[in-house]
């Protein structure tokens, strides 16, 4: 960033076209994330066990020219539910996420909000944290659902 001092009368510009040159910075961004993420076979995998019982679920993002991994984990807890003839979500604990292995930089989750939707089929869980690399640090927010079909396997 150059000091104020060093600014010459050039370099300054109306509000509005300040707001015009960052609206394009912005729409540019959201264009190369979207472009990025659609290539991909899916932003997510598919669940799968760890070794201490969770399930995890791998979602891609991207951020600054940047594709990476974050693994988000939970455990989860069924019940059988007359009216739905079949298993359905009672609760979900210990939501974490941490960068995937094959990934570079560091993620640092700042919050979780799980909450419940398809009748208790699903959990939607938004995860917002904080993508280091390189000195920067990003903010990033992403939803990622696991859901339970009739027999209680958790995807």
């Amino acid at each position: 960033m150059t000091p104020i001092a060093d600014f010459k009368p050039e370099d300054w510009v109306e509000p509005k076209e300040y707001k015009r040159k960052i609206q394009e910075h912005i729409d540019s961004f959201l264009k190369s994330e979207h472009e990025t993420l659609n290539a991909l076979p899916s932003t997510t995998t598919k669940a799968n066990m760890g070794i201490n019982g969770e399930m995890k679920k791998t979602a891609h993002l991207y951020v600054s020219d940047t594709l990476f991994s974050v693994e988000v984990m939970g455990k989860f807890e069924t019940q059988y539910n007359d009216s739905r003839k079949g298993q359905v979500f009672l609760k979900a604990d210990n939501i974490t996420s941490r960068i995937a292995s094959s990934s570079h930089g560091e993620w640092e989750q700042t919050s979780n909000d799980a909450s419940l939707i398809d009748n208790g089929r699903k959990y939607r869980i938004q995860i917002e944290g904080i993508y280091h690399l390189n000195g920067l640090s990003i903010e990033k927010a992403f939803t990622i659902e696991f859901s339970c079909d009739p027999f209680g396997g958790i995807h």
